[in-house]
């Protein structure tokens, strides 16, 4: 998270909890198609919730950093 300056100790979050597909792919800078086959090869990890597909930005993050998901 990012610290915030004026209240000692407190995390902010940059990032929403949940990530669309398309907001995924726009932070990775790749197409949709590109995005689709890091799921499929299983490199980054995706939920479905109600039927939509959602990403965590903590993978996102760990993918983009290149730190392995637990």
């Amino acid at each position: 998270g990012i610290r915030d300056k004026l209240v000692t100790g407190v995390q902010t979050c940059a990032l929403p909890i949940l990530l669309t597909r398309k907001e995924v792919a726009e932070i990775l800078d790749v197409s949709l198609k590109v995005l689709d086959r890091l799921v499929r090869d299983g490199h980054i990890a995706r939920l479905k919730l109600c039927g939509k597909v959602r990403f965590r930005h903590t993978d996102v993050e760990a993918f983009l950093t290149g730190r392995a998901v637990a």
